[in-house]
């Protein structure tokens, strides 16, 4: 699942809110999700690092206020890395100002 962010921020659209509300509603509580956040080219290495880290938070904290365990998620960030779409556009730098959510099935001990 993709949640993508405009230029230099980390706020959720109202769109993507409603996405994860659904996301929260049918995950059960063994399900394990981790959560990455990607960065454009642009900007210095130190403000997207900041950047990528803040836009996984932000998944985060609003699956958490929806009754996802905090145990049930691990964040990432990939500032500088691993772009879907070219960088030398706008529409490609879209794409690539993401968080990536991952779910895992839980293991069977954790059943």
């Amino acid at each position: 699942m993709l949640v993508h962010f405009d230029h230099a921020a980390s706020i959720l659209h109202e769109d993507d809110k409603t996405i994860l509300a659904r996301l929260a509603k049918v995950i059960s509580q063994g399900y394990r999700l981790t959560i990455t956040g990607y960065t454009d080219s642009t900007g210095k290495p130190h403000t997207n690092k900041i950047l990528a880290k803040q836009r996984a938070q932000v998944v985060r904290d609003y699956l958490r206020g929806l009754g996802v365990d905090k145990q049930h998620i691990t964040l990432k960030s990939a500032p500088l890395c691993c772009y879907v779409a070219t960088n030398t556009t706008n529409t490609g730098r879209a794409l690539n100002r993401r968080t990536e959510i991952i779910i895992t099935q839980p293991t069977k001990e954790e059943i």
